[in-house]
């Protein structure tokens, strides 16, 4: 009973932490994919790419903004990791977003190392390198098509970039830390800072079972994270998922400071063919655009 006392108590204590650091007004409802906060973890974090040995996963994602607006943005995700060792993870990861006319691409080759300290306790870290390439699209541009702006934007070309995460483990509870864009920092004279960039990711949680039966067990997993964009306060969300069925089916819901909800449902086939869909709401802070969201993946788990 101690042990989990101590453990609950470390993690409270932890969420109290990212609350403070997210209490600052927001400016701006940031983009995230809800799919992102149980249900495929390393389209933010490369430590969660090849957690299981052996196993493939596939995960292809489509997130639109729900809104008449025109050119109202959308992004398109592909995700895959292989478990090549029961220590080192590979991963690929794919992501085009489409905000209005500018066009933006991002390729990421990931290696991930995974450490266990003892029993029911272990480290993850994961780095993804790559390419990010953005641009503005010409045939939808509306103005003064010599605009110098626009050329120097359009030429400037892909740039490196690289994003570095970690994850601690105890037995149920789970902490994570992740630095985004990290390569946009080596080039001072990038014009790629038109667009705000996502640089930091905490996450705590902690799951806790509610019914143990061998084929309908229940749980709930409470979790709290914060996100940091450049030149922006930070969002902190905090939500719960609750698994049914020994997790084949999950419903998760989410609050943003940025004063909006987040739901979502995930349901897995034969243990291998997922499917999943969330939905945003409007958010009251929000910058630059409006409207609610909704997503949908496709996930293809293999060799588990």
């Amino acid at each position: 009973m101690n042990t989990i006392y101590n453990r609950l108590k470390g993690l409270a204590a932890l969420l109290v932490a990212l609350c403070w650091l997210g209490s600052g007004e927001v400016d701006a409802q940031v983009k995230t994919l809800g799919s992102a906060y149980f249900f495929n973890q390393y389209q933010v974090n490369p430590s969660y790419a090849g957690l299981v040995e052996g196993g493939l996963n596939l995960n292809a994602l489509y997130h639109k903004q729900a809104t008449d607006i025109g050119n109202s943005s959308s992004i398109q995700a592909f995700t895959a990791d292989y478990g090549y060792t029961d220590k080192m993870g590979l991963g690929i990861n794919l992501y085009r977003d489409e905000q209005g006319l500018i066009e933006s691409t991002r390729i990421m080759a990931t290696y991930a190392y995974h450490l266990p300290i003892s029993e029911g306790q272990s480290v993850h870290f994961g780095l993804s390198l790559g390419v990010i390439d953005q641009k503005i699209d010409m045939d939808a541009l509306q103005g003064d098509m010599g605009d110098p702006r626009v050329a120097q934007f359009n030429d400037q070309g892909t740039h490196f970039d690289a994003d570095f995460g970690a994850t601690y483990k105890w037995n149920n509870l789970t902490v994570e830390a992740v630095g985004l864009h990290l390569g946009s920092f080596a080039s001072e004279e990038s014009t790629l800072n038109i667009i705000r960039k996502p640089t930091v990711y905490g996450a705590a949680s902690y799951k806790i079972g509610l019914i143990d039966a061998e084929a309908n067990s229940i749980g709930i997993t409470p979790k709290v994270a914060y996100r940091k964009v450049e030149e922006l306060d930070g969002i902190l969300d905090v939500g719960a998922q609750v698994g049914f069925l020994n997790d084949d089916l999950n419903v998760l819901a989410m609050y943003h400071s940025s004063k909006n909800l987040t739901f979502g449902l995930n349901t897995l086939i034969k243990g291998m063919y997922g499917i999943s869909g969330t939905y945003s709401t409007d958010a009251k802070d929000y910058d630059g655009e409006a409207g609610s969201d909704f997503e949908v993946s496709l996930q293809v788990l293999l060799g588990r």
